[in-house]
């Protein structure tokens, strides 16, 4: 059975049908003015109204009639239209009561043989990530988190880009400090470092550690090329992967690109562009149509040498997940925005549906230098601050909920000097709010006041807003899911630890005299407790104890 609140959305989606009006988060007013004795507002009639020139206050009545009365809604039509719901102390009590018996699982649906696969960061391996990769790699984990809380099947994803020139390039960089850094001297050595980062410098010495001086002044061969860069690649991977682990960040697959080439996969999808149609040879080069999909222009596929394209790699990866999953989840930079119609259409000339394929950009992360200028992250650059170094400056918790708090799309201007600013502030708060429930609980037991599951003697309106604010939980994460954005559970349980806070200050939560409503108000403070939690953990933070 749904709960009321999720009974008439759905009443009101198909209310709205015959109107051809999309229901819109707005329908629902969680904010009432405070003289309206309601705990949430419809305002569905009103568009209804605009549409067909109706009365709101008739439109709204209708609406009402279809409500099915086990449900035990109160409610109220306004003049205007609106209809303003209350929900009995009955339904508040046992929401509560099976909050805490089940210490908040009654939340999470049913589970769903839904399979998701999230690819995210997916950063080149050219050197260590960066507070942009970061960045994107804390809004896919929270929202991969909140998916499988809400009973999805998902697999987390790192797609490593082994193969191309950007590898070529980034072995050629280390070949240069593990040159220099042993006294060589050749004057073209110079000329080949495309990665002049730490990374590329820290990989070097590792292998000098390694080798010893074993190619020193030697030109690679093509066997010893191939050693270099498997062993350069496991160097980096394992920072990356010891980098995300320092931050709760851990992926069930790392898929190479590499091994979309085994077993003549590639040769295949080759066929089959060309039984399609889909694929022509012009001055050496193999295109793929993608203007059939609106494209400006067809992409190459194979260059003039031989080599296959970025583009070609993506298109072999997109069918491979489609092939393992329901739905692809993916997480790109701002900057990629043009690439996501070309992916799309490229699988869908292949019979693929595009709207199994969502991708999520991610704004870019700028770099703000002394003298008040910005500049992006580039590992190529060497200018990035990476993970290691921000969490000296930063605990993982507080790194993770600085970057998670604005929304996606959202730029990010980030130094050392505004990630020191991070240090308390909201996180600290909530935590804090945490806190002080649990030591709530340890001054019960000394005092001998045990929980009681009523709230009958929970009338204020303060009490009852808590109430409300609870219910919501579930709704904020039906809003993350369906709009992709994590942020809004920050917003949420901000608000909620304000809310508390307030009530906190106003009331005695242990009052020796009263023990009956002290009982009560120890119901409500595990509520709060366990609904705090739940937030702080989906975020992948810490609920302490004792603060």
């Amino acid at each position: 059975m749904l709960s009321p609140i999720s009974y008439l959305i759905f009443l009101g989606k198909r209310f709205l049908v015959p109107c051809q009006i999309k229901w819109n988060d707005s329908f629902l007013q969680w904010d009432v003015p405070a003289n309206i004795s309601a705990d949430f507002a419809f305002s569905l009639a009103l568009p209804i109204a605009h549409k067909t020139k109706r009365s709101a206050k008739e439109i709204a009545q209708e609406f009402i009639k279809l409500i099915d009365q086990k449900y035990q809604l109160i409610w109220e039509i306004t003049e205007q239209g609106y209809i303003n719901f209350r929900l009995t102390n009955e339904h508040y009590r046992n929401f509560l009561f099976h909050l805490v018996l089940s210490q908040g699982k009654n939340l999470q649906p049913t589970t769903k043989n839904i399979w998701i696969n999230f690819e995210y960061i997916s950063a080149n391996p050219t050197g260590y990530l960066h507070l942009g990769n970061l960045r994107t790699g804390i809004i896919a984990d929270v929202l991969a988190n909140i998916y499988d809380f809400a009973g999805y099947q998902t697999v987390r994803e790192y797609y490593i880009n082994d193969r191309g020139k950007q590898i070529v390039d980034l072995v050629d960089s280390v070949y240069y400090y593990y040159q220099s850094l042993q006294g060589a001297t050749d004057d073209n050595l110079e000329k080949i470092i495309a990665y002049p980062g730490i990374a590329s410098q820290e990989t070097a010495q590792k292998l000098i550690a390694k080798w010893k001086v074993k190619y020193l002044n030697k030109k690679l061969t093509e066997n010893d090329f191939f050693l270099w860069k498997e062993t350069i690649l496991k160097i980096i991977i394992t920072r990356i992967k010891q980098d995300l682990e320092k931050c709760g960040i851990f992926f069930a697959n790392w898929f190479s690109e590499v091994s979309l080439y085994q077993n003549n996969k590639h040769l295949q999808l080759i066929d089959k562009l060309k039984n399609k149609d889909l694929v022509y040879e012009k001055e050496g080069a193999f295109f793929f149509r993608t203007t059939l999909t609106g494209d400006e222009k067809d992409r190459v596929i194979i260059k003039q040498d031989g080599n296959y394209t970025y583009f070609f790699s993506d298109i072999l990866y997109h069918l491979n997940k489609l092939g393992r999953a329901d739905y692809l989840l993916e997480f790109w930079g701002a900057d990629h925005h043009g690439y996501v119609e070309r992916v799309k259409g490229a699988c869908q000339l292949l019979g693929y549906n595009r709207e199994k394929i969502q991708v999520i950009l991610t704004q870019m992360v700028s770099l703000l230098a002394k003298d008040g200028s910005t500049q992006k992250f580039s590992k190529r650059a060497g200018n990035a601050i990476s993970i290691n170094e921000a969490l000296e400056w930063l605990k993982k918790d507080q790194l993770r909920f600085c970057l998670l708090e604005k929304e996606p799309n959202i730029h990010l201007t980030i130094s050392k000097e505004n990630l020191l600013q991070k240090e308390n502030t909201r996180l600290y708060y909530l935590q804090y709010a945490h806190a002080r429930c649990h030591q709530i609980f340890k001054k019960a037991k000394e005092k001998g006041i045990k929980i009681s599951y009523q709230i009958d003697l929970l009338e204020s309106e303060s009490e009852r807003k808590i109430y409300i604010f609870l219910v919501r939980f579930s709704h904020v994460l039906e809003k993350i899911i369906e709009e992709n954005k994590p942020h809004y559970l920050i917003h949420y349980l901000d608000e909620l630890a304000q809310l508390w806070q307030k009530y906190y200050q106003n009331n005695i939560i242990l009052n020796e005299e009263n023990k009956e409503l002290s009982q009560q108000r120890l119901f409500l403070t595990k509520n709060v407790q366990i609904i705090l939690k739940l937030g702080l953990n989906l975020m992948g933070i810490e609920a302490p104890k004792i603060m």
